[in-house]
């Protein structure tokens, strides 16, 4: 999936960008108070920082820099004449993701070697001993599926008529929470537990992903021969939001890490563009870019374009009321440090 075209996540990223610069100061505060640099000022291998996730785009660029500041500055504050040693940072995605793009728009001013780490954050990237610091925003709430109870007509956990868990059975949010969250967590943790990772920054996006239902679902699709009913029944978003109780247990259930703060963050989300229509269409490029990838994998490439009007449509109705000044969005910041 291209990087830099106009349904991108590079050039419809603004909201994301938004809580990367309000998480700031919450890392720096976090940084200047926990961070160990005493074994790392004077060390001979690099600083390495993994963004998880990174997509494309300048959003990664940002958060890397504010973590490179934020850990300079520390390090100017314990007094230190010599330059830290080197840093390392490795980008991360899904391999489908566009790295070509990411890597040809790198900062020409950044004070950083870059490496790309393709593959599955659920699953091990890494050697031992290898990583110091890990930050992600806005990907931990992907899941490395969708539960498979969810296309079992005899479970009760079929999800018919729906592609995600809101508003859903008690059995559907327990097959996506539960059980597949559950299992993620304990992989995502374990994979990250024999690293040498001072830190972990997770953010966690709180947006409702059910947005999807009407128009995967509208009869509409179906009798024009864009989609099927088969193809709505076996599809569901991997996507959960997890609550701040359900990430504390998992947490302690792993046991090697040290929670150091956990705070929801509420912001404007700034998209105010004048009149309505441009405002939706804005929300429909900014979903369409979180989701094309999954999407058309499963239905194929060409129900993008009436998918997305369709779900203008919906939304123009839905919106009429809309204080677009005052949209708010939210996201659990979550810092973490392993125990040593």
């Amino acid at each position: 999936m291209e990087g830099d075209g106009p349904y991108s996540y590079s050039n419809n990223s603004h909201a994301q960008r938004i809580f990367i610069e309000v998480a700031k100061p919450i890392i720096d505060e976090a940084i200047a108070h926990e961070l160990d640099l005493r074994n790392f000022s004077l060390s001979s291998n690099p600083f390495s920082i993994v963004d998880l996730g990174c997509s494309t785009g300048p959003n990664t660029f940002i958060a890397v820099k504010n973590i490179l500041d934020s850990i300079k500055q520390k390090h100017q504050s314990l007094g230190h004449t010599s330059q830290i040693s080197e840093f390392l940072i490795y980008f991360n995605d899904h391999t489908s993701n566009d790295f070509n793009t990411l890597f040809a728009s790198l900062p020409l001013d950044r004070q950083y070697f870059a490496a790309a780490a393709p593959g599955s954050f659920h699953g091990r990237l890494f050697p031992e001993s290898s990583v110091h610091f890990f930050h992600s925003s806005n990907a931990i709430h992907w899941l490395s599926k969708a539960p498979e109870e969810l296309v079992d007509r005899k479970s009760l956990a079929w999800n018919k008529g729906r592609v995600h868990y809101t508003n859903a059975a008690e059995e559907v949010c327990d097959a996506y929470g539960a059980a597949q969250f559950r299992k993620d967590m304990e992989n995502f943790f374990e994979c990250k537990r024999k690293r040498d990772c001072c830190w972990r920054i997770d953010g966690v996006n709180r947006e409702c992903y059910s947005k999807w239902d009407v128009p995967l679902s509208s009869k509409s699709n179906r009798s024009h021969g864009v989609i099927n009913e088969e193809q709505v029944e076996s599809f569901n978003i991997p996507i959960y939001v997890v609550n701040p109780e359900n990430l504390r247990e998992a947490v302690e259930r792993n046991g090697s890490f040290r929670m150091v703060k956990m705070e929801m963050i509420e912001s404007i989300l700034k998209i105010n563009y004048g009149d309505e229509i441009t405002n939706v269409n804005w929300w429909t490029r900014m979903l369409r870019s979180g989701n094309e990838d999954i999407i058309t994998k499963h239905f194929g490439s060409g129900i993008m374009d009436q998918l997305c009007q369709q779900f203008t449509v919906n939304a123009l109705e839905v919106t009429k009321n809309f204080n677009w000044d005052e949209l708010k969005g939210y996201q659990l910041l979550v810092i973490l440090k392993r125990y040593k």
